[in-house]
């Protein structure tokens, strides 16, 4: 009997991504990506690891807390969009509310930026985030239902 784990079966890492509107859909907060490798230098939603025990929402509302100092737990994440791949699952929530835009700022290792949607352009984003900023403004997508994207691992 072989013990060792087939890679199939193991659990994915999983991660939260958010992207924060100000109120008129028009700029959002994004962070300058200095790791892993691959991101360095794109831009990206705010984001990072679940940790065990923490539901999708609250990891959501850590990482925001951490990237930018802001505590978004009134602010009304919904989660819009899984994305999965190769070992990973991504949940991906947007909000939108104009105090907690306003007062992100950096607080840890890499730079936030508030950006107007229609300036980003795909070479200095992290593969598939236009995509996901177009599916979070995107109004077909039913209250409590979300859309779900499979990627291979990058």
């Amino acid at each position: 009997m072989n013990d060792s784990k087939d890679a199939k079966t193991q659990e994915p890492t999983r991660y939260v991504l958010g992207l924060m509107w100000r109120s008129d859909n028009i700029s959002l907060v994004v962070i300058r990506k200095k790791k892993p490798a691959w991101q360095a230098g794109l831009l990206n939603g705010v984001g990072g690891k679940i940790e065990p025990g923490e539901t999708e929402l609250e990891a959501m509302i850590r990482e925001f807390k951490e990237e930018t100092g802001v505590d978004t737990a009134h602010v009304g994440w919904r989660k819009f969009c899984e994305m999965h791949g190769e070992g990973y699952m991504v949940s991906c929530f947007t909000a939108k509310n104009a105090e907690a835009w306003h007062k992100a700022r950096f607080t840890e290792y890499e730079a936030v930026e508030k950006r107007n949607r229609m300036w980003l352009v795909w070479e200095e984003c992290v593969p598939h985030l236009l995509t996901l900023i177009d599916l979070s403004l995107d109004k077909t997508i039913p209250e409590g239902s979300f859309a779900t994207l499979h990627f291979p691992r990058h």
